[in-house]
C-alpha cells in the first residue's frame, strides 16, 4: 500500500481570509507583516521593527484602535 498523500500548505500560500488580514494589518501599520500558519490552524503574526521607537509607534497604533 502507498501512504496516503497529505496536501500541505506551501510556505507562501495562505488561506484567502488570512491574506486579507495580512493586507489590512500591513496598511494599518505601514509596513510588511508576515502571517505563518500550521496545519492545525495555529500561527504567528510577525511585525518587524527597526528600533525601540519604531516598536513604540506600532504599539500606539494598536492602543489608539481600542
Amino acid at each position: 500500500k502507498e501512504p496516503a498523500k497529505v496536501e500541505k500548505q506551501k510556505k507562501d500560500e495562505l488561506p484567502e481570509q488570512f491574506r486579507i488580514y495580512k493586507g489590512e494589518l500591513g496598511e494599518l501599520l505601514g509596513r510588511k507583516v508576515r502571517i505563518m500558519t500550521n496545519d492545525k490552524g495555529r500561527g504567528k503574526v510577525i511585525i518587524p521593527f527597526k528600533s525601540e521607537s519604531d516598536l513604540e509607534k506600532i504599539v500606539k497604533i494598536f492602543e489608539n484602535r481600542k
